[in-house]
This record gives structure tokens, C-alpha cells and sequence, in this order.
């Protein structure tokens, strides 16, 4: 970045003074010219809004060798939002302490063929990244050792990414994510577009993290993705409510390899009471393999694939270690489902009657509308 219009670097203010437009001397009009560079107060807790809306800045870098703002509660929340121009963002070792503020530190901001690299950042305990880039522009983001406080909330974190262009867009995430906080909607709505490659996300090094409190809709409505490595994603989360609805690109999901399409790790054990509803409903899957998928007692997987209109063959494999609690509209609208292997799934704790028709039965209309459907155990004449 570069300093005012005096060209000469800008001295942030003291602990207690507080970091101001006023402090920058952004009058009406005045303007950060390219060159010019911003030089960290010893002190300094707040850069609020500090570059905000600075559209024609094409760089900005921030590597000091020491986390940069100080102390406990530091605030960078809308420090660089809007900076439509970015091309290069290279942000090392910012906010270090308890209780930081990074919320929307980045949101909107971007180039269709910029680059985000989050280094060392936002790693105390109780920070909060809400939005952090949410409806940023960027082909390639990496995000590295940050986030890893515990319970940091990562709520749409890169939510609505939009990758432009003809370059694809391929997020990172390497030893991150990983203090156990909110991971709700983190990449939802993001427009991954394939540009002249494949687009591909990435989670490394996070295997031996906490289980997030929330994935409730973690790749909601992503388009455009061709491969999705979380092999060596955190443990799964207990709220896994449409994590992976109506995702669009992937043609598979399955666990331990591949190339392409949804791969989780080999082992994902699956949380005691898991609420599963949703979790692949009306994505583009053509086929999907899952082993242990209901090893936690009382797992609810309610419309786990329903509306899955590419859907064609289903293996839930291995031998259960718990229970599905219910599993109403499981297969519903998976017009193109002609396989299907349940002998990983127990239905023994099922509450009601496996055999009732209607709504009362936890397996309610079941294959209805699926290429499955036949007699009244698929439901198809039960519905209300």
C-alpha cells in the first residue's frame, strides 16, 4: 500500500488513540497513492476500516516478522474490504492475539486474477473470522497455518468466493480451521468456475484438529468444482445439516482416493446424535460410496440424498458400529438411482415402525420419485 497524498510513510497511532481515517488524513477526495507504504505503531490494536474501499491498490503485503495488532481484542474488522484491484495479497503474522477481530477483514475485495495468501494469522483462542473474504475475487486463495485458535468462528468465512476469468479458482486450506469453533456456510455459494482448467479444493493437515461446532452448510451451492481433496479434513461435526447440498460439479463422492469429484478421508467416523439431513441432497453426484455412515448412534439422515437428479448408484458399506435414527426422503427424487447397498446402515434403533406407511414411519417415503420406487415400502403413496 502506499501512504497519503505526502507520499511520505504513514505512522499508525498508539494503543488508546486508536487507528482513524482522520489519523491517515483521508480527507474528502484524498486518495493512498501506488508506491507508498504504511508503517506499524509499536502499540497498535486497531486497523478498522484502515484501507477500506481503496479500489485502485493492486498489492498489498504485510510481513512483519511479529504478529501485527498487538495484544488481546485486536481489531483489522473491514480493514481491507473493497479493494476491488487487488491482484497480490500476501498478509503474514496479523492478529496474534485472544479475542481478535478479522471479520469481514477482506470481503468484497479482489481481481479476477488476484492471488490471497493468509500466513501465520488470526491464531489466538475466541478470534472471530466471520466473512472474513466473503465475496472476494480471487483464482487462487491459501489460507496457511491461521485460524487455529480454539472455537475461532469461521462462519462463511470465503462464502460466496467468486473465481472470474479465464483462470480457475483453487482454494487452499493447510493446517487451518482447526480450534473446534463454527464452520457454518464457510465455503457456501462460492463460484468456483472451471475457467481453462479444473477447479479444485483443498484441505490439508487438519486431521489431528477439533471437530468443528457447526458444518451446517460448509460447501452449500458451491458451482464449478471439479475435485474436492478433504482427505485430510478435521473430524466430522455433529451438525452436518446440508453441508454438501446442492453442490454443483463434482460427479462422485466417495472416501481414501481419487482424482476428481467429492473425497473424504478413508476413516470419517460419524458423531453420535449427527444430524446428516440435507448433506448431499440435490447435488450433482452420479454415484456415491460412504463407509460407516452410521457408526454414531442415532444418526439422523433424513433427505441425505434426496433430489439428486444425476444420481445412480449408492454404496453406504461396511460394518455399522451404531445406528440411522430415521431416514425419511433419503432417496426421494433421484429419478436415475438403480443401485443401491444399505449393509453399512443399521436401522435397528429406529424409533416407530420400520414397516408403518405414512409419516409416522422413519423411513417415510423413502425412494419416492427414485428409480427404486415400487410398492408401498418406497413410500410413493404416503406422501402428505
Amino acid at each position: 500500500l502506499t501512504s497519503v497524498a505526502d507520499e511520505a510513510p504513514v505512522e499508525l497511532p498508539a494503543a488508546g488513540a486508536g487507528a482513524t481515517d482522520a489519523d491517515l488524513d483521508r480527507e474528502e477526495g484524498a486518495e493512498i497513492e501506488p508506491g507508498a507504504r504504511f508503517v506499524r505503531g509499536a502499540s497498535v490494536r486497531t486497523i478498522e476500516s484502515l484501507a477500506e474501499g481503496c479500489a485502485g491498490a493492486t498489492a498489498l503485503i504485510l510481513d512483519g516478522s511479529e504478529p501485527w495488532p498487538v495484544g488481546a481484542n485486536a481489531n483489522a474488522r473491514r480493514a481491507f474490504a473493497g479493494m476491488t484491484g487487488l491482484e497480490e495479497a500476501r498478509i503474514e503474522r496479523l492478529l496474534g492475539g485472544s479475542g481478535a477481530d478479522a471479520t469481514e477483514m477482506l470481503a468484497g475485495s479482489g481481481a479476477a486474477t488476484g492471488v490471497l495468501h493468509l500466513a501465520g494469522s488470526i491464531t489466538g483462542d475466541g478470534a472471530s473470522a466471520r466473512s472474513l473474504a466473503e465475496g472476494a475475487t480471487f483464482s487462487t486463495v491459501e489460507v496457511a497455518q491461521s485460524l487455529t485458535g480454539q472455537v475461532t468462528d469461521c462462519t462463511r468465512l470465503l462464502a460466496g468466493l467468486n473465481g472470474q476469468g479465464t483462470l480457475p479458482l483453487d482454494v487452499i486450506l493447510d493446517g487451518s480451521c482447526t480450534g473446534g469453533g463454527s464452520q457454518q456456510e464457510m465455503l457456501a455459494g462460492a463460484a468456483f468456475r472451471m475457467g481453462s482448467g479444473p477447479s479444485v479444493l483443498s484441505v490439508r493437515g487438519a486431521a489431528s484438529g477439533l471437530a468443528p461446532s457447526t458444518m451446517e452448510g460448509w460447501l452449500r451451492g458451491a458451482s464449478g468444482l471439479y475435485f474436492a481433496d478433504l482427505r485430510e479434513i478435521h473430524p466430522m461435526s455433529a451438525k452436518m445439516a446440508s453441508a454438501f447440498e446442492g453442490v454443483g460439479g463434482l460427479e462422485s463422492v466417495q472416501q481414501g482416493s481419487g482424482s476428481s469429484g467429492l473425497v473424504l478421508p478413508s476413516s470419517w467416523p460419524t458423531p453420535a446424535g449427527a444430524d446428516l439431513t440435507r448433506a448431499f441432497a440435490g447435488a450433482s453426484f452420479a454415484s456415491a460410496s460412504l463407509e460407516g455412515i452410521s457408526d454414531g448412534a442415532g444418526v439422523n439422515m433424513d433427505s441425505i440424498f434426496e433430489g439428486c437428479a444425476s444420481l445412480e448408484s449408492v454404496a453406504f458399506t461396511g460394518t455399522p458400529r451404531g445406528y440411522a435414527s430415521s431416514m425419511r426422503r433419503a432417496f426421494a427424487g433421484c429419478a436415475k438411482l438403480s443401485s443401491l447397498d444399505l449393509s453399512g446402515v443399521s436401522t435397528s434403533g429406529m424409533g416407530g415402525s420400520q414397516a408403518s406407511v405414512g409419516e409416522i414411519s422413519p423411513m417415510h417415503a423413502l425412494f419416492e420419485g427414485s428409480a427404486l420406487a415400487s410398492g408401498p415400502s418406497a413410500g410413493t403413496g404416503d406422501a402428505r
